[in-house]
């Protein structure tokens, strides 16, 4: 991926070098979001209340944590292959549900929160963190290319979470060093089966948190999140690489590459709202190939800070434009073939997203991390889709 990524914000997904760039990373067929894959019932084995919260600093006890629902459900995936759900050739069949991760069985107890902080409110418009596993190492460090969705506003990587967060404690032990980190977050170990994400900037995760288990509650693959204290998240560490770098290192091709983010869209978008709002989806605002990691039991979706609810084609839409991005900037030069396919792949694979389309070139041109010149080559990305979509529809 390439060496400087380019930048998102909230609902901005920032060019996703082949998704690729990670951080942290039409003859369109018509089938409605709600065709492409009814949404399954909330799995009736995720607990009720997941997720602990810290109690209030006054230190009065009984303040009940909000509930959040736990245990992700990461889709199986063969060790070493490409996840079923992306064979090439065919349109990926829906990922398989119901193994939920060893760490998060249904009914466990979450350990109790020690820390006394309270959760501050959410803020709204934040730039989403791309590090949510403990097994992404700093794009910045690894020399892989850095991902495209992130905040490029954020304070040097080298900085550690509590200090840049001004926060020397919550649910991190003194001393704690981070082990990985991502624009605007900090990863720390806390043993073999979680790990600790801290925004530097102090952002509250707790509308984040419950997003997770949301969809979570439907089978869909994220990190289960055990506990939750202002800025900080305990959730399941993954293994594996992000669908960013096997793709550069050539384990999986461009066409799974788009086949993989039309799966994951089209089987997000089947989850109904939170709020219940008819027609309404879960929006995920980010997804691309560094918030996606390849676990051994399958693809994982991190990095939950942008999602919200609203109508899939923005969704759709905000991930072509990262790919449009990387394929046409020149600094990506060497992924644009393999970004140019896997944007092709996508298209072809997913509702139209031409109705969602303006909406999201228009927030990613106020996402204040991009520069002037990714900026003036926003209509080129949106030429370039819009001439796939034509393509697919002419066919």
């Amino acid at each position: 991926m390439p060496a400087t990524p380019p930048k998102t914000g909230k609902a901005d997904v920032p060019p996703e070098p082949p998704e690729t760039p990670p951080e942290q990373n039409a003859a369109i067929p018509k089938p409605n979001p709600s065709d492409a894959t009814p949404a399954p019932g909330p799995s009736d084995a995720a607990p009720a209340t997941g997720v602990s919260e810290a109690a209030p600093a006054s230190g009065v006890s009984g303040a009940a944590p909000a509930p959040v629902q736990s245990g992700a459900v990461p889709a199986p995936v063969q060790s070493g292959a490409v996840p079923a759900t992306v064979q090439s050739g065919a349109a990926p069949a829906p990922v398989q549900s119901g193994a939920v991760p060893a760490t998060v069985q249904s009914g466990a107890a979450p350990a109790p929160v020690q820390s006394g902080a309270v959760p501050a409110p959410v803020q709204s418009g934040a730039v989403p963190a791309t590090v949510q596993s403990g097994a992404v190492p700093a794009p910045e460090q690894s020399g892989a290319a850095p991902a495209p969705g992130g905040s490029d506003a954020s304070p040097a990587h080298g900085a550690s979470g509590a200090a840049a967060a001004g926060r020397a404690g919550g649910l991190l032990p003194d001393g704690a060093e981070p082990f990985a980190f991502g624009r605007d977050a900090d990863v720390y170990s806390i043993d073999d089966a979680w790990v600790l994400r801290r925004y530097r900037d102090g952002h509250p995760v707790r509308e984040e948190a419950e997003y997770m288990t949301w969809v979570a509650k439907y089978d869909y693959p994220v990190p289960a999140v055990r506990q939750i204290d202002g800025p900080d998240m305990v959730i399941e560490r993954l293994t594996g690489p992000t669908l960013a770098d096997a793709a550069i290192a050539g384990e999986v091709s461009p066409a799974e590459l788009g086949r993989m983010h039309a799966d994951l869209h089209r089987r997000l978008h089947a989850i109904p709202a939170t709020s219940g709002t008819q027609g309404n989806v879960v929006v995920h605002g980010d997804l691309h190939p560094y918030n996606v990691i390849l676990t051994p039991t399958g693809p994982v979706v991190i990095d939950w800070r942008n999602a919200e609810e609203g109508q899939p084609e923005f969704d759709l839409a905000m991930t072509a434009i990262i790919f449009a991005q990387v394929a046409l900037d020149p600094a990506f030069a060497n992924l644009s073939g393999m970004l140019r396919e896997a944007l092709a792949t996508y298209l072809a694979n997913s509702i139209d997203l031409t109705p969602g389309l303006e909406a999201a070139l228009a927030a990613r041109s106020r996402n204040p991390t991009l520069t002037q010149a990714e900026r003036d080559l926003l209509p080129a990305q949106s030429e370039l889709i819009r001439s796939h979509l034509h393509q697919l529809r002419t066919r």
